[in-house]
C-alpha cells in the first residue's frame, strides 16, 4: 500500500495546529489533498521539516526510492507579502490571492 510517511519530527502536526487556531483548515487540507492523486497514482509521499514558516518539504517517490518528484509545501501570508520571493519563505507565488494559505512548489 502507498503511504504519506511524516518525517517532519512534529512540524505537521504544529501546522495542523495553527491552521486549526487559524481557521484555515480548508486551506491546509485542500493542498495536502493534492498529495493522495499521487498515491492513487502508485507513489509514496514523504514529508520532511522545511525552514519557512509553517512550512514543509516533500518527496515523491518510486517504490524503488528515486524520487520522482520534491519541492516545498509553503504556507504564504502577510509575513511573506503573499509570496513576493523573500524572507522569510524565499518562495513565489504566481497568483494573486493575498489570503493565508498553502501550495505546493516544485
Amino acid at each position: 500500500m502507498k503511504t504519506i510517511t511524516d518525517y517532519t519530527n512534529g512540524r505537521l502536526n504544529e501546522i495542523i495546529e495553527f491552521a486549526d487556531n487559524n481557521k484555515l483548515n480548508v486551506e491546509l487540507f485542500s493542498t495536502l489533498s493534492r498529495f493522495y492523486r499521487h498515491l492513487a497514482n502508485g507513489y509514496n509521499v514523504e514529508l520532511y521539516p522545511d525552514f519557512a514558516p509553517m512550512s514543509m518539504t516533500f518527496a515523491i517517490k518510486n517504490d524503488d526510492g528515486t524520487v520522482s518528484l520534491n519541492g516545498g509545501f509553503i504556507f504564504h501570508g502577510d509575513h511573506d507579502n503573499g509570496g513576493d520571493g523573500g524572507a522569510p519563505t524565499f518562495s513565489v507565488s504566481l497568483d494573486n490571492d493575498t489570503k493565508p494559505r498553502w501550495s505546493i512548489h516544485t
